[in-house]
C-alpha cells in the first residue's frame, strides 16, 4: 500500500501497516495486488522497479518504465531508446532501439511504434501486427476486453481487432 509523507515522498506499508519501504520516491506506476506484483518508482527523474519487499529489480537509470499488468515484464526507456525486460530472469526480450516507442503490456500484448506507424508485439517480443497503422488505440481503452481498434489512414474506418486472435 503506498503512503505519502509530509514532504510528498512515496513509500509503502504492508497489509499490517508495517513500513516496508520508507517514503523516498517521487512517483509510482502500478500497485501491489499481491506479493508477486511489482511497481515502477522514480526518484530524481529516474525510474526503477520494486518488488513487494522493496528490492530494486533494475538499475535506477530509466527515464520511463511501463510495468505489465501481470508484473512479469516491463517496457523501459533509456537514452530515448525503448526495450522490453523480463523481470524474473533479467533477460532482454526486445533490444534497445528496435522500436521508437513500446507501450505497457496488457493481455500479453503491447503497442509499438516505428517510423511513425503502429503495430503490436507479444510478450515474447514477436511482432504479431505489423507496424503499418496510422492509428492503433491503446489497450487501456477496453479495460475488460482484449481488443483494440486500428486504421491505416485518416480516411479509413476503424476496425476492431481481438488481441487473442493475433
Amino acid at each position: 500500500i503506498p503512503i505519502v509523507n509530509e514532504y510528498g515522498k512515496i513509500g509503502f506499508i504492508d497489509h499490517c501497516c508495517n513500513l516496508v519501504v520508507p517514503p523516498i520516491y517521487d512517483n509510482i506506476k502500478g500497485c501491489f495486488l499481491s506479493d508477486e506484483h511489482i511497481v515502477a518508482v522514480s526518484k530524481n527523474k529516474k525510474w526503477t522497479v520494486l518488488d513487494s519487499k522493496g528490492k530494486e529489480l533494475l538499475p535506477f537509470e530509466y527515464s520511463t518504465i511501463h510495468p505489465s499488468r501481470d508484473s512479469s515484464i516491463v517496457s523501459t526507456q533509456r537514452f530515448s531508446k525503448w526495450q522490453v525486460v523480463d523481470i524474473k530472469s533479467g533477460k532482454v526480450i526486445v533490444e534497445e532501439g528496435l522500436y521508437d516507442y513500446i507501450d505497457g503490456f496488457r493481455y500479453g500484448f503491447a503497442r509499438v511504434k516505428k517510423n511513425g506507424l503502429w503495430g503490436v508485439i507479444k510478450n515474447d517480443g514477436k511482432l504479431v501486427l505489423p507496424t503499418e497503422y496510422l492509428d492503433l488505440m491503446d489497450f487501456y481503452y477496453n479495460w475488460d476486453k482484449p481488443e483494440t481498434r486500428i486504421r491505416k489512414s485518416s480516411i479509413d474506418t476503424w476496425q476492431v481487432v481481438n488481441l487473442l486472435t493475433l
